[in-house]
């Protein structure tokens, strides 16, 4: 029997009493020492040094990029900012009236709406010098408020004749009908040049209306007058020292038919009965009940409408079955009844000489017909013989094909052979 004191009885319970102290003390301690930050070694140290440096590295060359890009930009916008002339978009107008590249000699290749905006005002700057080296010249009004201008043959005032052309609404400025075709197609379809030059051979004043055109010194053309304001005020400008008994035929395309209706209605308020004959070409024209009737035509896209009249004006087909291209399609048969129309014709010599040029439209429609058919048929021999050429050649290219797989299986057989060979040899 083990002896103990008093004493000893009495310590024990004090030093179990002290052992869960002293864990929740180490405890705390291990926790403090975990939240305390470890001194990095050498290798942790160099790591972190290299990806900071790397990151630092991915920024600079991603600045370097967006700068880059920023410059380019700024270099395409100067690009686009020097673009005033045909040559700098690539393209003429070849003999034929067509645009073409300058390299290669193909069509237009539509880019960006941008790009092909900016072209169609410098072709419209392009018709203005044509009609210029035609003899036409630009007739500014400086009594207006905001100068603007018009094109006239030179001494048009005093001819017993004279021919005035307007234009439709929207992009399309003095001496265009359809830019569209003048960019697709050709001058002839989409200018009035074919117009002004024949005009001028039948020894007419010409007087071509310029609308949509903005005044100088504004940016918008809305921002002085809409359209008819301007076309009314460049009519009277136009007109007002030309001779009392001149003969004034009008040409107006589309919402140029509105230009013409207002003019003449104004012309006869003021007992003005010069204009002799209005021809629409897919467009309208109007006159009030107390007008003076004056002889109207429009030549439209309906292919199956026969020669009638309808609200006072004519009715017949152009030849072609689209809006845009009724102006260049109509051209020799609007020109037979402007040639031929006289201030002593009466309604039923009208007629006749309505029907005579409804005849040259269908004559001429035949013939285009005719002609689009061949070229159809052209087109399509080209392709069978473009699909019969690529047949040829696929057709070359896998006996090649064929040929080099049996030399290189013949290559391979060959060096087995010789390995086969060597083994046998070896053994």
């Amino acid at each position: 029997m083990e002896n103990t004191s008093p004493m000893d009885a009495i310590a024990t319970p004090s030093n179990e009493a002290e052992q869960p102290m002293s864990m929740v003390a180490h405890a705390i301690e291990t926790l403090k020492a975990s939240e305390e930050p470890k001194a990095p070694d050498a290798a942790s140290s160099s790591s972190n040094r290299e990806e900071k440096k790397d990151y630092v590295e991915m920024d600079e060359e991603e600045n370097e990029k967006q700068e880059e890009k920023k410059e380019n930009e700024k270099e395409e916008e100067k690009k686009e900012e020097k673009k005033k002339t045909m040559a700098d978009f690539g393209y003429y107008f070849n003999e034929e009236g067509k645009m073409r590249t300058i390299e290669g000699d193909g069509g237009f290749t539509f880019t960006t709406q941008k790009d092909y905006e900016t072209l169609g005002d410098v072709i419209g700057e392009v018709v203005y010098e044509m009609m210029e080296k035609e003899g036409l010249q630009r007739r500014w009004m400086n009594g207006v408020k905001n100068r603007r201008f018009y094109f006239a043959s030179p001494g048009y005032e005093e001819k017993e004749r004279i021919l005035v052309l307007i234009h439709g609404s929207g992009v399309v400025k003095a001496g265009q009908w359809a830019r569209k075709l003048i960019i697709n197609e050709s001058l002839s379809r989409g200018t009035q040049l074919d117009y002004i030059k024949r005009g001028l051979a039948n020894g007419w004043g010409i007087v071509v209306l310029n609308y949509n055109e903005k005044c100088m010194g504004t940016e918008e053309k809305r921002s002085c007058h809409d359209s008819r304001d301007h076309g009314i005020v460049e009519w009277e400008h136009a007109f007002d020292a030309v001779k009392e008994d001149a003969d004034i035929l009008i040409v107006a395309h589309s919402a140029g038919g509105d230009i013409a209706s207002h003019v003449v209605h104004r012309m006869h308020k003021a007992r003005d009965e010069r204009v002799l004959l209005v021809c629409c070409t897919d467009s309208w024209f109007s006159s009030d009940r107390d007008d003076k009737e004056v002889y109207s035509v429009n030549w439209n896209t309906n292919r199956t409408m026969k020669l009638r009249k309808s609200c006072g004006t004519w009715q017949m087909y152009s030849g072609d079955d689209t809006h845009e291209g009724t102006s260049a399609a109509c051209f020799n048969s609007c020109f037979a009844l402007m040639e031929a129309v006289k201030r002593d014709t009466s309604a039923k010599e009208f007629e006749e000489l309505l029907k005579k040029s409804e005849e040259i439209v269908f004559d001429e429609y035949k013939v285009n017909l005719k002609r689009r058919k061949e070229e159809q048929l052209v087109k399509v021999a080209q392709a069978r013989l473009e699909l019969e050429k690529e047949k040829k050649e696929k057709e070359e290219k896998e006996k090649e094909d064929k040929k080099e797989d049996a030399e290189n299986e013949k290559h391979e057989d060959g060096e087995n052979k010789t390995e086969g060979t060597k083994k046998e040899t070896t053994v």
